[in-house]
């Protein structure tokens, strides 16, 4: 657990250099969408690197509704940025590269 920390750790701090780039290049709307996109992924991840060795039904419902909030801010960032690129809507992402078993889909 400790090793995952530590990773996530250094990815967050990837991810911060990342947008400040962005809030250097980007438009208004595609830095607040990667903000909240960034905000959503460090409570996913917090919610999944807890001490807890099996997690109850309500923390498991808890995890799925971020994780879904979590890939609703992904599409939006998408969204964002096509749309100040000028293209055209990005196609939706498959269910199977978010997780999610057969049984979700």
């Amino acid at each position: 657990m400790d090793e995952l920390r530590t990773r996530q750790e250094r990815l967050h701090a990837e991810y911060d250099s990342l947008i400040t780039r962005l809030r250097l290049l980007a438009a208004r709307d595609v830095v607040d969408a990667a903000e909240t996109l960034h905000v959503l992924d460090n409570q996913l991840v917090d919610l999944a690197l807890t001490d807890d060795a099996t997690a109850s039904d309500t923390e498991f419902n808890i995890f799925e509704e971020r994780r879904e909030q979590n890939r609703q801010a992904k599409e939006q960032m998408l969204r964002a940025a096509r749309a100040t690129l000028g293209l055209d809507t990005a196609a939706v992402i498959a269910d199977q590269y978010w997780g999610r078993s057969p049984e979700e889909q």
